[in-house]
């Protein structure tokens, strides 16, 4: 069960904790929370344990009985759930990935195993879950089994997906290049023609400086036959397409 971190004379209220958590009852007083944290963790690991153990007598016990249908009643209203995961966008945009041959892309462009994973870990929650770096770590601590379908046990910190994305920024028209190419190969995709100087790609937007003659763009993409985007670049607010 592993060492505890508390005095001696706490460990009678662990144990009553404990107890309340694995009979699914609350204690008449609010307890210490260091207290409530750790029986929570203990009281997981013995339900673990004792649910591992039932399988495994039941395995033993059909191997000597023939197979039949048995049906089992739930009451919904009694179930219980920790660490709740979401599993399945992840495994669609893994997979898509996998398609495109991300890793052998990345790995092209130079970044090495650990910066693979992380750049996976970042583009996956930029289509699931976008937001900063800070909240992108705890989303993939909490909330995702990304890092589970990955089979990673690298550590998940904002620092370590802020230096992935600069990575990609700077390694991103290879990159978008190379995928590119890899999805007009397997959808046979037509990329449309280029627009420069058209009007209907003329620039818009006000300058906050009121240059009117400098008109802001911000982004400019690439799109196939279908409207999808293929290329990026961003521009300057004085430059134009």
């Amino acid at each position: 069960m592993g060492k505890l971190d508390i005095r001696q004379d706490k460990w009678k209220l662990l144990a009553n904790a404990i107890e309340e958590k694995l009979h699914n009852q609350s204690g008449l007083f609010n307890s210490d929370p260091d207290i409530e944290k750790i029986a929570q963790h203990y009281a997981q690991l013995i339900i673990h344990n004792r649910l591992s153990r039932m399988s495994e007598r039941e395995d033993i016990d059909r191997s000597d009985e023939k197979e039949e249908v048995q049906y089992e009643t739930v009451d919904v209203n009694s179930i219980n759930n920790s660490d709740i995961m979401s599993l399945g966008t992840e495994h669609v945009v893994l997979s898509q990935m996998e398609e495109y041959n991300l890793d052998t892309v990345l790995e092209d462009n130079g970044f090495t195993a650990s910066q693979i994973e992380y750049a996976k870990m970042l583009i996956a929650a930029r289509l699931i879950h976008p937001s900063s770096e800070r909240e992108t770590a705890r989303w993939l601590n909490e909330n995702s089994a990304l890092c589970e379908l990955l089979q990673t046990d690298l550590a998940v910190y904002d620092n370590a997906l802020h230096r992935t994305a600069v990575m990609l920024w700077e390694k991103h028209d290879s990159i978008e290049k190379q995928l590119s190419q890899t999805a007009k190969d397997l959808f046979s995709l037509k990329f449309e023609g280029r627009k420069r100087g058209s009007k209907i790609a003329q620039p818009g937007g006000k300058s906050k400086e009121r240059r009117n003659d400098r008109p802001l763009v911000t982004l400019a993409l690439v799109i196939d036959g279908e409207g999808f985007p293929k290329r990026s670049r961003v521009l300057e607010g004085k430059e134009k397409i």
